[in-house]
């Protein structure tokens, strides 16, 4: 499955491509009459591809949280430092 095995090279675009042809794929599956093992098969497949995108948007939540971290971490040295070199005015007054 080239989703699995490319998933973290996908972009927010292919990743919307992917779930638009997977719907496009299980609702014309829907109009069709599938063996027992068939929907069994087809049921495989639409539980990788869940699994693919939830490890992949978990992954990309980390590194967003990693980024809010480190940005916040320079807003607050920056606010400390503004604050301190005001107060060191201040005392030079």
């Amino acid at each position: 499955m080239q989703v699995e095995q490319r998933a973290d090279q996908f972009t927010e675009k292919d990743w919307e491509n992917v779930i638009t042809k997977f719907e496009k794929i299980h609702s014309d599956a829907l109009d069709c009459d599938f063996t027992e093992e068939q929907l069994k098969e087809f049921g495989r497949y639409e539980g990788k591809l869940s699994a693919a995108i939830a490890k992949e948007g978990s992954k990309n939540l980390g590194r967003k949280l990693q980024e809010l971290i480190n940005k916040g971490k320079s807003v607050i040295e920056g606010f400390i430092e503004g604050f301190g070199e005001s107060t060191d005015e201040e005392e030079e007054s």
